[in-house]
This record gives C-alpha cells, structure tokens and sequence, in this order.
C-alpha cells in the first residue's frame, strides 16, 4: 500500500484526521481568513450568511460551474449537543438553496437561481479563547458530509465526493453588540453524473467556499422613499414637456 495514492475507501478518514491535527497545532491559517461575515446567532450553518466562491469548480468534461452562492439556510437539524469542549462534535442536516452559472459541454451556459439542495455537515470544537474583553473566540474544524443538488437540468447530477473529505475550519468570535464574527470556508469536491448517477465524474480541483455576508436588502421605508422620488420625478418632468408644448 502506497501512502502517495491511498485507496479512496481511506481518504475521507485520513484526511479529516491530519487536518483535525494540524489546524489544533498551528492555529486557523491566514489564507482561511480572506472572507469573513456577521450573524446574530453562533450556530452553524450561519443563517444570515451565505457560502460564495471565485473560482470555477471545472471538470475534464467542459462542464464549468461558476460563480456559486449557497444560501437561505433553513430546515436545520442538529445531531449531539452544542460542543462546548475541546473534541466536541456536533452534525448539522439542512435545506438550502445555490444560485450558479453552468457551463455545458456544447459551450451552453446555464445561469440557475434558487437550486435545492440537501446537505449535512459536521463540526469539531478544537480550540476556545478568551479575549481580553472577556468575549470567546470558538474554532471548529468542518467537513462537508453531504451536499446534493436536486433539479438540475440536462440530466446533470452533482453530489459531494462521498470517498474524499471536503474539509475546512471555522472561527466564531463574539463581538460586544451581541453578534457573532464568522469566519468559514469548506474545500469541496463536487462530483458530477451525465448517466442518472451510474458513473461519477471528479472535479480537477476542489472548489473553495468562503462564509460571506448576504446582500444588503433596503428597509422598506428607503424603498418606499426612492420610489416616490422615483415617480415624483418622472411627474415633474412630465408636467415641463406640457408646459413647453
């Protein structure tokens, strides 16, 4: 058995293991915290957050998925207690929806909005800090267990690699307004189906998500106000045209 090409049946375990090790023994690595977004709650997934990425998730096929926004959190199901100590461990089952462009190998693309999916992750705590001002900063080591796409077009199947660990790490800090700083990313390695899920296609890279802050919606008495400025305006101008006919 050759440790450079380990069967697949071992790797998710494998890799979950050494990552679980490293990130206790050197700390939440500065490239993980490109991305960060707040949330009123400390639970994951973090329902006033979403998951995006920048790069394409692309396979030997043509097939590009790009420009993935994983959100509207809902449905969430946890499994074991909130961790508290060191080694804790908590899954989370959930619905949620992704927004993606799909690039076909007929050079079709495909902009998808509101995509369900089924999905299931799983956390370990593995370090805790107390700040100077008394607040906790809670790391937790992640892994993508389950992350289905249902509906897509073309006959087009995507599922996580159930042989291979889509890790990756959160940070969670308390801030003094009650809320949460969250920082999080999964490396995930989507596989897809053109044959109903008889054959399963690897990506040639693992496609990063990083936690982002959702789009900022206006309160409805701004948009009211930019509305009736809106139709104010267009009334004004209507009234000049008639004045100088």
């Amino acid at each position: 058995m050759t440790f450079l090409n380990p069967p697949k049946f071992i790797t998710r375990s494998l890799i979950g293991a050494v990552g679980l090790s490293a990130i206790a023994f050197l700390g939440f690595p500065e490239s993980a915290k490109a991305q960060m977004c707040t949330s009123s709650g400390s639970s994951l997934p973090p329902v006033d957050c979403a998951y995006a990425a920048q790069q394409h998730l692309q396979y030997p096929n043509g097939i590009d998925f790009s420009n993935p926004f994983h959100s509207r959190f809902r449905d969430i199901k946890f499994t074991g207690d909130e961790p508290m100590n060191i080694g804790d461990m908590q899954t989370e089952m959930f619905n949620s929806d992704v927004d993606m462009v799909v690039t076909l190998p007929d050079g079709r693309k495909l902009d998808l909005k509101g995509i369900p999916a089924a999905v299931t992750t799983k956390i370990t705590l593995i370090n805790i800090e107390t700040l100077n001002d008394g607040l906790v900063k809670k790391t937790f080591d992640n892994e993508m267990l389950q992350l289905d796409l249902l509906g897509l077009p073309d006959g087009l199947m995507f599922r996580e690699d159930p042989d291979t660990a889509s890790t990756g790490m959160t940070m969670v800090t308390e801030l003094a307004n009650g809320k949460f700083e969250i920082m999080s990313f999964f490396d995930i390695y989507g596989q897809i189906s053109l044959d109903g899920g008889q054959n399963w296609i690897d990506p040639i890279a693992p496609g990063r998500v990083d936690a982002v802050d959702l789009p900022s919606v206006p309160e409805p008495s701004t948009t009211l106000g930019l509305l009736l400025f809106g139709l104010g305006s267009v009334a004004g101008l209507k009234r000049k045209g008639n004045s100088l006919e």
